[in-house]
Formats: C-alpha cells, sequence, structure tokens
C-alpha cells in the first residue's frame, strides 16, 4: 500500500493530518509500551513499559509530532535507510482498544505502520529522549 498526494483528498502535510484528523491519537492514549528493535526484528513478543519519559513530556512529543512536516525518503538513493540504528517501536493503545505503532528512526523520522517510504520529521530533544527510551 502506498499513500499518494492528497489522494481522494485526503493529504499528508503534516503529522496532524493522520495522527490527530484520522487517528485521534492526542488525548485517546491509554497506554504506551515499546518494543526494543532487536527485539521487533527477530519478532520476539516482548513489549515493555515506557519508563524515561512522564506522560506529560510524551503529550509533547505527541504535539510535536502533529506539527511536524511529513517528507517522502527516496528509496533508490537512501536505500539502507530501514537499518539505521537505533530504532524504536511504540505501540500505543487507545481508548477504543486499538493499538497504534509508531516506528522511531534516528534523525527524527517517525513512520507508521504501511506508510512505506513516507514519515513525519520531527525535530529535537522531545524525539531524542523518547528513542532513547525505547533502547
Amino acid at each position: 500500500m502506498e499513500f499518494l498526494d492528497n489522494y481522494d483528498g485526503i493529504g499528508l502535510n503534516t503529522g496532524s493530518d493522520l495522527f490527530e484528523d484520522r487517528l485521534h491519537i492526542p488525548g485517546n492514549v491509554v497506554g504506551v509500551t515499546y518494543r526494543t528493535h532487536s527485539d521487533w526484528n527477530e519478532d520476539i513478543p516482548r513489549n515493555l513499559d515506557l519508563t524515561g519519559v512522564t506522560a506529560e513530556q510524551f503529550d509533547e512529543f505527541l504535539a510535536e509530532l502533529c506539527k511536524s512536516p511529513f517528507v517522502r525518503i527516496d528509496h533508490k538513493t537512501d536505500t539502507g535507510f530501514y537499518d539505521v540504528e537505533p530504532q524504536g517501536h511504540l505501540y500505543l493503545e487507545m481508548r477504543d482498544g486499538t493499538i497504534v505503532e509508531l516506528r522511531l528512526f534516528e534523525g527524527g523520522y517517525v513512520g507508521c505502520r504501511n506508510l512505506g517510504w513516507v514519515f513525519v520529521k520531527m525535530p529535537g530533544e522531545l524525539f531524542e529522549l523518547v528513542l532513547g527510551a525505547c533502547q
């Protein structure tokens, strides 16, 4: 599956277009766990509670995620993008019981399952704090 720019009126300009407007993440997260990249890569189902990040810091992380722009990674020139370390895998449990998986890549990139080569590019310390807590 590949998202196309403004396909059927659905645009992905900032994180808000997906994470807030469609997935309704801010204000609806009731639990956050993570899986290390090595566990994820080996398909070891060992999710851990996200510690080292306060609830307030995580809410700020989500707010920054919603404000940050979407970018497309060129899979022809950045062939090793998915191999970069460190990576983290967040699992957000929503009020309705659904789980949203976010994949964090060094450099401030946040992906969501099935987006392929399209990521939110987040700046700064909050991203680094959350990525560090996923190690």
